[in-house]
């Protein structure tokens, strides 16, 4: 079975976006680059009320938790060479967050120590 990595949610899940490429690398076909937080309280219910639950500890890619570039290390480490979506959920100025996050992750992708 394949695996979309989404490492907002991973994260919004209590877990490590990196370990969980580093396990299943082997099923990884996708990756959702999007930024969180922290952990959603697990007691939340699903319901159609979910994702707005979830709004507030979405960010946009590089003003979350997720070590950027620890992750494209990984992703190279592992081999990844599919696809990848920058992804931004739920945001008052989408065009400017998009372009936040891709200047974000040019930089990392530009960086001499990379």
């Amino acid at each position: 079975m394949s695996l979309c990595l989404d490492t907002g949610h991973v994260v919004l899940g209590g877990g490590d976006p990196i370990e969980v490429a580093r396990r299943h690398r082997d099923r990884l076909v996708i990756a959702h680059w999007k930024d969180a937080i922290g952990q959603v309280d697990r007691h939340i219910p699903l319901s159609h009320e979910v994702f707005a639950q979830h709004r507030p500890f979405f960010r946009t890619v590089g003003a979350g938790s997720i070590d950027w570039t620890a992750w494209l290390a990984t992703l190279a480490e592992i081999g990844f060479a599919e696809c990848i979506l920058l992804k931004l959920d739920a945001a008052a100025d989408p065009v400017t967050e998009l372009i936040n996050a891709r200047t974000h992750v040019t930089a990392i992708l530009t960086s001499p120590a990379r």
